[in-house]
């Protein structure tokens, strides 16, 4: 098996762990993470915040070249503990979803950084949704989140771009510049959906 093959089932595997995600209120400890890009010459590492919160959580970007992954760059997320998801471009960009244990809830449920670590965009609820789609999604609140995005399926990428399937019926499709458009279609309904 070579290196490619290997890291590629490493980072599933990640993925398979992680993703016992659960819609009650009640939320695990943060684990790292791990992301390969669509074309696999980027893989992303995320690492949670330490527990007294005084090493906040950071991102590595490992490229592919010379046969082998090497560290590109590292760099602190926005994230109090950790993104709960990120998806990472052909391009080395990275994009990361909601805050741990409060979805929807901040600043900085959706955050763009450059293939270098750098803060590009970010985006909280109230930003990305009309007011009265605003208030359709709060509609799906728990006790700690507002749960926009489908729980059946996670954030992908195609083409330089990231779409991301919302809990009112409609997609997001955000650009490698971190801006996007809505279409009030192709979502799921509802927090199970």
């Amino acid at each position: 098996m070579d290196m490619r093959s290997l890291l590629k089932t490493y980072v599933l595997l990640i993925l398979i762990i992680a993703a016992n995600h659960a819609l009650a209120d009640s939320w695990s400890a943060p684990t790292e993470m791990g992301f390969a890009s669509p074309n696999s010459k980027y893989v992303l590492k995320v690492q949670p915040a330490k527990l007294n919160l005084e090493t906040p959580p950071v991102a590595s970007i490992y490229e592919y070249t010379d046969d082998k992954y090497t560290r590109h760059v590292s760099f602190d997320l926005t994230n109090e503990w950790s993104p709960v998801f990120a998806v990472i471009l052909d391009s080395g960009v990275v994009v990361t979803f909601d805050n741990w244990a409060s979805l929807g809830y901040g600043d900085n449920v959706v955050v763009f950084y450059s293939s270098g670590g750098e803060l590009l965009k970010s985006y909280s609820l109230e930003q990305l949704y009309a007011p009265a789609l605003f208030e359709k999604v709060n509609e799906n609140q728990t006790v700690s989140s507002t749960w926009w995005r489908c729980s059946s399926s996670r954030p992908w990428a195609h083409d330089n771009t990231v779409i991301v399937r919302d809990t009112i019926g409609g997609t997001f499709h955000f650009r490698s510049d971190g801006t996007f458009d809505y279409f009030e279609t192709g979502g799921c309904i509802g927090i199970a959906g």
